[in-house]
């Protein structure tokens, strides 16, 4: 026998259900107050280990405090609206939430391997959880509002090579593309990760394989697709030890870190997520302009879009 949904409904609605059993409220992180980070890999296990980088914060980093302070006295919360979310969001066979809707607000930059490579901010509970549960964020009870660059990391690659944007309205769908735009976000995203064109083939592969979609030669129809419309940028063009990744990373936290400042100039207190901002709604309209200013601080002459979720009031 089991209860009604409308019954689940109501106990999930006033509380009597909770989203993070069996878990407190609040997970401290094991390394406390470090607002600059690097990460290690360990030969011998293959995990990654990040450490405190002992240097005092420069040029966008500064706002650090500043917006830690803000997020720590931001009235965030994510109530479940039906018991459906609450199911969506529990692992049944572990007995535990899939996401965590709580937890640390308190933001560190890390690198990966040394400093200044890649670079992206961290630390916040909401990075964790997926888009359908960003989406009913509340904040001071209000509901929010995402706002997102499109094709970031492509227009990024556009802005370093110093090369316009070509004029479509999707970079990952453009004429002889194939449909799935996905795959051909997978090739960017290997591409830009492997320092080379046969070590990026390898990595789509061994993708394809893992998906049950392998077939001959798909890797390379897919990445000579891709490439093909924007061999302009391509990174596999100039040769380098590593892949791109590393300074698309640095430069998008950079342009993240100065977002956040030039909204606090305004009193808005944004949650980051890689490269994009949650704000309350109402404030999604300046967001959207700040975004784009910034942008074309870093990347002068490039133009890029932003996406935004939930906009209006």
């Amino acid at each position: 026998m089991r209860p009604a949904t409308s019954f689940c409904n109501w106990m999930t609605s006033q509380g009597l259900i909770f989203g993070n059993h069996p878990f407190a409220r609040s997970v401290r992180n094991k390394l406390g107050e470090a607002l600059l980070r690097v990460s290690f890999e360990n030969p011998t296990t293959g995990e990654i280990i990040a450490t405190p980088l002992n240097r005092p914060l420069q040029d966008e980093e500064l706002v650090l405090p500043l917006i830690n302070d803000a997020l720590a006295g931001q009235a965030l919360s994510r109530p479940l609206n039906s018991y459906k979310e609450f199911t969506d969001n529990f692992d049944f066979d572990r007995g535990t939430p899939k996401a965590m809707l709580c937890g640390s607000k308190r933001l560190y930059r890390q690198f990966a391997g040394a400093d200044g490579r890649g670079g992206r901010l961290y630390g916040h509970w909401v990075q964790n959880i997926p888009g359908w549960l960003r989406r009913g964020l509340l904040i001071k009870g209000k509901p929010v509002a995402e706002l997102d660059f499109r094709n970031m990391q492509l227009v990024l690659l556009y802005g370093l090579s110093k090369v316009p944007v070509p004029d479509v309205e999707d970079l990952y769908a453009m004429p002889g593309m194939p449909r799935d735009r996905d795959d051909m976000k997978m090739v960017l995203t290997l591409s830009v990760g492997n320092p080379t064109r046969d070590e990026t083939l390898g990595a789509i592969r061994k993708r394809l394989h893992d998906e049950g979609r392998a077939g001959p030669d798909k890797a390379e129809r897919l990445y000579n697709t891709f490439w093909a419309c924007h061999e302009a940028v391509s990174p596999h063009q100039k040769h380098a030890r590593d892949g791109v990744w590393a300074v698309l990373q640095n430069l998008d936290s950079r342009i993240a870190l100065r977002i956040l400042a030039k909204l606090l100039d305004q009193e808005i207190t944004a949650i980051p997520v890689h490269d994009s901002f949650i704000v309350e709604r109402r404030h999604a309209e300046t967001t959207e302009r700040m975004m784009k200013e910034v942008f074309a601080g870093y990347c002068p002459g490039t133009s890029v879009h932003v996406n935004v979720t939930s906009k209006g009031a």
